[in-house]
């Protein structure tokens, strides 16, 4: 046994919880589907492509057989889509344990906008993880049951520097590169914002970041350099797997409202999760106050 089977063998048992993970159909969050299914968690996989998804639970369930599997369709870039996705989570789910919000693209094309009229890449990391988790945070704010919401940040977080909403979130011209920066810095101060403000003992925000890891983000990529690209990161950094490990720890171990889980090596680009404290130097309050009027609007237009 390998040093990262023996870590997932020495976490708690999942048996009587159930799991939803958004982006779960491959990637790192089909790895933390695996995760929760080892240690004997119902699971729950939230995805776009419905016929892909479908696949991949047919083949989870003939090497997980005794396990409960189910699907949630959703479009994260479709604020209409997030609502649906938030309603029948709970109508369908409402015992749900850990809510793992994975889901997030890293490229699209220059100058597209989605049908919200947002860049696709912000338009889905940004704005319509914030619709959900705030449209989540209202129905668990006072619940009695314990609940954990887990953020997949990245490293790229504090690769830019975030200026203001208008320029970094909202300008589809912008270097892909640039964009999926600051939209993961959203997610970093979503965390951030939602654990300082929850006061219930029964409800965690959390974080994680996955370091480097090889993943599906570089299907996005021209045909001839996505596999370069995947076979490049997977010998110097580390496997889809390696990349769960934070989220693994969040959802199975006994943590604390605003624990934030990165690789312990060469400053968070991978190795076993240690907790780490957030650099307040890239927390912009009047970031997650923007992006809420912004959506604000959109729903009463």
């Amino acid at each position: 046994m390998n040093k990262i089977d023996k870590y997932i063998a020495s976490l708690p048992s999942l048996e009587g919880k159930k799991v939803i993970v958004t982006g779960a159909n491959s990637g790192l969050g089909l790895e933390i589907i695996k995760f929760c299914l080892n240690k004997k968690a119902s699971v729950v996989l939230a995805c776009r492509n419905k016929n892909k998804a479908e696949k991949v639970i047919g083949e989870l369930k003939e090497n997980y057989p005794d396990s409960q599997i189910d699907l949630l369709s959703y479009s994260q870039d479709i604020l209409y889509s997030c609502q649906q996705f938030v309603d029948n989570l709970f109508k369908e789910h409402n015992d749900w344990y850990a809510l793992v919000l994975n889901a997030g693209i890293f490229r699209a094309k220059k100058g597209e906008l989605n049908k919200e009229g947002f860049p696709v890449v912000s338009g889905t990391n940004s704005f319509g993880l914030a619709y959900i988790i705030r449209e989540v945070n209202k129905r668990i704010l006072n619940d009695k049951v314990e609940r954990k919401v887990i953020i997949q940040s990245s490293i790229a977080a504090y690769l830019t520097k975030f200026k203001n909403v208008q320029e970094c979130l909202q300008n589809p011209n912008r270097y892909y590169f640039k964009q999926y920066n600051w939209s993961k810095n959203v997610c970093l101060n979503l965390g951030y914002h939602y654990a300082k403000e929850n006061i219930n003992p029964n409800i965690k925000y959390l974080i994680a970041e996955p370091g480097v890891a090889s993943t599906n983000l570089f299907s996005t990529f021209p045909k001839w350099f996505a596999p370069i690209a995947k076979v490049g990161v997977r010998v110097l950094f580390q496997s889809a797997k390696e990349g769960a490990l934070p989220v693994d720890y969040l959802i199975s171990s006994n943590v604390t409202n605003g624990d934030y889980a990165v690789p312990k090596l060469f400053k968070g680009i991978r190795g076993l999760p240690r907790k780490r404290k957030i650099n307040k130097k890239y927390i912009h309050p009047e970031q997650i106050s923007e992006i809420y009027r912004i959506l604000d609007e959109k729903k009463t237009s």
